[in-house]
């Protein structure tokens, strides 16, 4: 279902500065809000309100100074109000790592403003951020030895992360902000930082279909794993009603039996919840089966790497938007029998362009997590992706209402549940080099399933169109200048090419060169049955060179033309030229025939003469027509 944006303005202002206080701790984030922003000043921590939960980037060293606070937490709000959190989070470290830190070192009094903010001082952040100063400290912190400077690339992340503040700070009012802002700008300009651009990255065909097949397996094992796990707890749960409590030194029972070691767990999650797994150790006394049992009940984020790139796969999404995606974001529809998704991704760029941001995709849902365990020879689509995670999840939903709409959450390794991918993206991709290696796979980048499907598409069907609606882009533009490859679309502009040249020679033979006689040729000779070497490069008298040859009737004698008398369609073509030969022969003067097509008539008659019997019969059944040759 489409994200509404459309709740009263005055509600959502109400509801984010009850937040904002204190006074809201466990509800739904207000509806169209992405962030919501505050400063914990004895914590010293900004807390960020994300689907649903309070995450705390720390700056406490922001603590020295109060005057800056609001006006900061402000900023980071509306700067990255469309952007991912992990986008958020780097901004705050950002500018706690480089002006905070700054403004500490420097020793600049607590009751600084924004208006105190100069020239000067911006020059002396410059000089800062320059000198090894600011690699001392971030060494320091970090325990890492210390080295002259900061690279540049990190220097222009701190500047430009203060300049974006600024920008926003200097619309309250800060007559001194506002009239130096640009000096600013150009203080903190780095011109030598811009990273080289690394073209968006490709697989081979091959090692896609070998990603699909090991996803295809992965997915196969974990339903018949969930579905065995079931069967134990059924036993398990009745072998636990009847156990005697423990007594003295007796032996441990959930160490010997598995089904009511399983019971025992499922009995600690109603209870307590997904509690630490050493608490499962002390009834197996064993790390790796208690690890594993929490499997049988809800999947750890590794376990969710198989389903996410079959979200890939099936959709041509980008990971953002996948890692974002609802429940409620997904509807069913059915057409001709056939059941189908649509799909509302988010996009953050298309938010920030002036729109909602909701994109709306179709595909086919596949079959049911039914039929799928009932045929073992049966695909994971989407659809058994989504039944097998909303079942599989049940429990953890149950636990954390304010993720129960999540289609990717997980456990982590110690017990606590998340969303898979909450803040950092590169996270997720260490779950697809771990999905890769336990699967014997190249390492891939998420990244570049969309374009590898996209050019599989373009070079199947060869029209962008087809290519632009599988990516669900808005224009053309997008997919020939972000997504394809530098020939393929050198070749797309080369088939309109050829694709005008047909039509120029359609019309100026009368319509003899038809190309739709032979579809599916990128050069196809003048003459139907015929094929070219070069057809832009005529040796016939009156043809241009750099022109595709409109030269109709004359490819028997064309030393660049090459004709098949093993192929009946081929040689029924021959046989149709033949009488369209001699209908021309008897509206033209003898001579003037003879000129023109008298080489090429013989030569045909002496391909005919050496087509074997078996082939001329297969050729009898096919009737063609072609124009008289004149």
């Amino acid at each position: 279902m489409k994200r509404e944006n459309s709740q009263a303005d005055l509600a959502k202002v109400m509801q984010i500065k009850a937040i904002k206080r204190g006074k809201i701790v466990d509800v739904s984030q207000p509806e169209g809000v992405r962030y919501v922003t505050q400063w914990e000043a004895e914590a010293g921590v900004f807390r960020v309100w994300y689907e649903g939960e309070w995450i705390d980037v720390a700056c406490p060293e922001l603590r020295i100074y109060p005057g800056l606070v609001q006006h900061f937490v402000d900023a980071f709000e509306a700067v990255y109000r469309a952007s991912t959190l992990y986008s958020l989070q780097c901004l705050i470290r950002n500018v706690r790592a480089g002006f905070i830190r700054f403004l500490a070192f420097k020793g600049v009094p607590s009751s600084v403003s924004f208006e105190d903010i100069n020239p000067q001082m911006i020059g002396q952040f410059k000089n800062y951020l320059d000198s090894a100063n600011a690699r001392t400290i971030l060494a320091a912190k970090k325990n890492h030895p210390e080295s002259n400077t900061l690279s540049v690339q990190t220097r222009a992340s701190y500047a430009n992360s203060l300049v974006r503040c600024l920008q926003y700070i200097s619309q309250d009012s800060f007559t001194g902000l506002q009239k130096h802002l640009p000096t600013f700008e150009n203080i903190l300009h780095y011109r030598n930082a811009h990273k080289k651009k690394v073209g968006i990255q490709r697989m081979d065909f091959p090692q896609y279909l070998e990603l699909v097949n090991a996803i295809q397996v992965e997915i196969r094992n974990q339903v018949d794993s969930y579905f065995e796990g079931q069967e134990m707890l059924a036993v398990g749960r009745d072998q636990l009603s009847r156990l005697k409590p423990r007594q003295g030194n007796d032996r441990n029972p959930y160490r010997w039996d598995k089904a009511t070691f399983l019971a025992k767990v499922e009995q600690i999650i109603n209870d307590e919840g997904f509690v630490d797994v050493f608490r499962l150790r002390q009834l197996t006394y064993d790390k790796a089966s208690s690890f594993d049992a929490y499997r049988y009940f809800a999947p750890y984020h590794s376990d969710l790497a198989a389903h996410l790139l079959n979200f890939g796969v099936m959709t041509a999404a980008n990971l953002t938007p996948l890692l974002n995606l609802k429940f409620h974001d997904i509807t069913t529809h059915s057409r001709l029998g056939t059941i189908g998704y649509k799909i509302w991704l988010y996009k953050a760029r298309a938010a920030s362009g002036g729109g909602d941001g909701n994109q709306a995709i179709g595909v086919s849902a596949g079959p049911s997590l039914e039929e799928y365990r009932a045929d073992p020879s049966l695909k994971a689509g989407l659809r058994v992706s989504l039944e097998f995670l909303e079942l599989w999840t049940r429990p953890l939903r149950k636990i954390h209402a304010n993720m129960n709409q999540n289609v990717f959450m997980g456990l982590k390794r110690n017990g606590g549940c998340s969303v898979l991918g909450g803040s950092n993206s590169s996270a997720i991709m260490l779950l697809v080099n771990k999905f890769c290696d336990r699967n014997s796979l190249e390492r891939i980048n998420f990244q570049s399933i969309r374009p590898t499907i996209l050019d599989e598409i373009e070079g199947r069907f060869s029209d962008y169109r087809v290519t632009q609606e599988i990516a669900h882009h808005a224009t053309p533009d997008t997919t020939e200048k972000h997504y394809l490859k530098g020939y393929s679309r050198q070749s797309y502009r080369g088939r309109i090419a050829h694709r005008m040249e047909q039509r120029s020679r359609f019309h100026a033979n009368d319509g003899k060169s038809d190309p739709r006689l032979l579809q599916g040729q990128d050069h196809v000779a003048a003459t139907p049955g015929f094929g070219c070497i070069d057809p832009y490069s005529s040796p016939v008298v009156g043809e241009s060179s750099g022109r595709l040859c409109a030269a109709y009737g004359h490819c028997p004698a064309c030393p660049l033309a090459t004709a098949d008398i093993e192929d009946p369609v081929s040689v029924a073509l021959y046989k149709a030229l033949n009488d369209a030969l001699y209908r021309g022969s008897e509206r033209m003067q003898a001579r003037s025939y003879f000129d023109k097509f008298g080489e090429a008539h013989q030569v045909l008659q002496a391909y005919l003469g050496q087509v074997r019997p078996e082939v001329a019969a297969v050729a009898d059944t096919f009737s063609f027509h072609l124009p008289a040759a004149e």
